[in-house]
């Protein structure tokens, strides 16, 4: 859980990020009134300036957009919205149980039916409705659902990785494909050009030629 929390804490804070979360091109994610604060230490001012990440130091051009500019990444920004729930949510439930007691009967609800997820007591399961059903302490089970939803994140965490990383594979692909069509265009336009250059200088060499001929006759 504390290792999932880090991933979802700015390096700036450090606390969970608040949203929007914006990345930079080094694939590092800030909250974005931290990301600003950055800017101001580093005296980056104008919406056409640069800055350096502060945690791998590359340089970062806001080319006229300044920070509204930098991708906001919406899929960190969604796991953290489920992450917060859910342990809010078991954080709530706990707590809950800890307390809650049987009006009935009076004693604490310190055991969870597993059959009909709700919490019982002792007595439910010696002699109610429960004594078929599977329990197991309530520490016992939460624990048990804590670690279930943290192999699930984990799990949306790396589909998270593998869809950057196909993203920033597809974004290079795209990038060289650009370099190559402009190289090519160049390449097409300077070859345009040379033939315009050549054929000019056949037409100015036969009217130079025309004009030489008529200009002798004439004489």
């Amino acid at each position: 859980m504390e290792t999932l929390r880090q991933k979802l804490s700015c390096p700036v804070c450090p606390e969970l990020f608040t949203p929007p979360v914006l990345v930079l091109s080094g694939a590092h994610n800030f909250c974005k009134q931290c990301l600003e604060k950055i800017l101001l230490h580093q005296n980056c001012h104008h919406i056409n300036g640069l800055f350096h990440c502060p945690l791998c130091r590359k340089v970062i051009y806001l080319r006229g957009r300044g920070i509204v500019g930098q991708l906001r990444n919406s899929l960190v920004e969604t796991i953290l919205e489920k992450f917060k729930y859910e342990l809010e949510k078991i954080c709530t439930q706990e707590k809950r149980q800890l307390t809650q007691i049987c009006e009935e009967h009076g004693e604490n609800m310190n055991l969870m039916c597993l059959t009909d997820d709700k919490p019982i007591h002792a007595i439910w399961k010696l002699f109610g409705k429960h004594e078929d059903h599977n329990v197991a302490k309530i520490p016992e089970a939460y624990n048990a659902r804590k670690k279930t939803f943290i192999k699930k994140l984990h799990l949306v965490h790396k589909k998270s990785e593998e869809a950057r990383k196909e993203t920033e594979k597809l974004i290079n692909e795209l990038t060289a494909g650009v370099t190559d069509t402009k190289v090519m265009i160049d390449t097409v336009g300077m070859g345009l050009l040379k033939g315009i250059w050549y054929r000019m200088a056949e037409l100015q060499a036969k009217l130079h030629h025309d004009y030489s001929t008529k200009l002798e006759k004439l004489q």
